[in-house]
């Protein structure tokens, strides 16, 4: 996937290459493993992660990010796949996971450029939670159920959610894997294309 000698321009704890065995997500609250799900690897990895919850591109407008991108390269196609884990997921948290796509996307693309790495054409989002919550906006009114003229989104926003595709950057009609977990607050995720 990458040379050493090209990842040696990143620092060390934001990114992990495998080849087989798996690949955690953690999500830290106040120094704990606040949630974590495990992504079994087949294949060449390379996951890097958003460890502090700072903007690490300080120059990009986006100011948020999901906690880890990775990238496995199937019969030479790599896919990149973006990882956010929530606690509770609810029609506004959805709205703000989607800016994080956005922005570890950003920085994924930005980290590729450094590393003389690919961008790649195939994408899939997966959101993680304890509870989920995402639904149709309660309301009496018909009119806020309806479509907006000359678009095909109901104005709730949640279409993408029911419909499990998602348009981020030029990954338009991305796939998205919904990941929740159980009592031990810990899932299992899927990088199969």
């Amino acid at each position: 996937m990458l040379d050493s000698f090209k990842l040696s321009r990143l620092e060390n704890d934001w990114y992990v290459l495998q080849s087989d065995g798996h690949i955690e997500v953690i999500e830290r609250v106040d120094g704990r493993d606040d949630a974590v799900v495990t992504f079994a690897v087949e294949a060449d990895s390379l996951g890097f992660f958003h460890r502090d919850n700072r903007v690490s591109l300080r120059w990009c407008k986006s100011r948020n990010c999901a906690d880890a991108a990775i990238v496995v390269s199937h019969d030479d196609r790599p896919t990149l796949h973006v990882v956010e884990l929530k606690s509770k997921l609810t029609n506004k948290e959805w709205v703000k996971t989607k800016k994080q796509f956005e922005g570890m996307a950003l920085n994924y693309m930005a980290m590729a450029g450094v590393v003389e790495g690919v961008v790649p054409d195939r994408a899939v989002f997966h959101v993680s939670f304890e509870s989920e919550v995402v639904a149709e906006p309660e309301t009496s009114d018909p009119v806020l159920l309806k479509m907006s003229v000359g678009s095909g989104q109901v104005l709730g926003g949640i279409d993408d959610w029911i419909n499990e595709k998602i348009d981020i950057l030029s990954w338009q009609g991305a796939e998205l894997r919904k990941i929740p977990r159980g009592e031990d607050n810990r899932g299992q995720g899927d990088l199969s294309v």
